[in-house]
C-alpha cells in the first residue's frame, strides 16, 4: 500500500499539487525498515521477504529520491535474480513496479527486466489472448491478469517520476 500511495503523491507533485517532503522521507524510512538480507523487502518489518514487496519497495525508494541508496542498489540484484514467478505471490501485480523501477535504474536494467517478464509471461498467454495469472493474482480473473501483463510489457521507466526529487515545498 505504501508504494501505491507514494506513486499517487508523486503524480500529485508532478501535477503541481504541494506534497510535503516529510511524506516522502517518512515513507522511505518505513520501507527501509522492511529491508531484509540480500536486498529483499517484506510487507512490514520483521516478516518474510516477498518478490512483490521488493519490487514495490525499490520503486518507492526511487520515487522518494533514494534510488541511489544502498537498499535500492541491493534490491536491483535481488529482483533480477528472482524474476521468475515460481511460488512468488502477487507476481503479476508486482511486474509493472519491477519494470518501472528497473527503468529508473538504467537502460540495461530496464532491458533485463522487460526480458525477464516477457520470457516468463508470453509462454502462458491463452489462445483468446488473455493471461491466467498465478495465485493469488489469478483469483481476480483474466482481465485483471492480462491488464497487469500489458502494463508490465509497456511500462515506462519511473525515471520521469523520480527525476525531480521532492523539495521542501513538495514541488518539483
Amino acid at each position: 500500500m505504501t508504494s501505491c500511495q507514494i506513486r499517487a503523491l508523486a503524480a500529485a507533485r508532478r501535477a503541481g499539487i504541494t506534497v510535503p517532503k516529510e511524506a516522502f522521507t517518512r515513507a522511505a524510512d518505513f520501507v527501509k525498515n522492511c529491508v531484509a538480507d540480500l536486498g529483499g523487502f517484506s510487507y512490514v518489518p520483521n516478516t518474510p521477504v516477498r518478490w512483490s514487496c521488493s519490487a514495490s519497495g525499490l520503486l518507492t525508494l526511487q520515487l522518494c529520491g533514494q534510488g541511489d541508496s544502498t537498499e535500492a542498489k541491493l534490491a536491483i540484484d535481488y529482483l533480477h535474480a528472482r524474476a521468475r514467478p515460481g511460488d512468488r505471490a502477487w507476481y503479476l501485480f508486482a511486474c509493472p513496479a519491477y519494470v518501472a523501477a528497473m527503468g529508473a535504474a538504467g537502460p540495461e536494467e530496464l532491458e533485463t527486466a522487460r526480458g525477464n517478464v516477457a520470457d516468463t509471461v508470453l509462454q502462458f498467454q491463452r489462445r483468446d489472448g488473455s493471461w491466467p495469472g498465478w495465485s493469488p493474482d489469478s483469483k481476480h480473473g483474466p482481465v485483471y491478469c492480462t491488464a497487469l501483463v500489458i502494463l508490465s510489457l509497456t511500462a515506462k521507466p519511473a525515471a520521469n517520476e523520480s527525476a525531480s526529487r521532492p523539495t521542501d515545498s513538495g514541488q518539483p
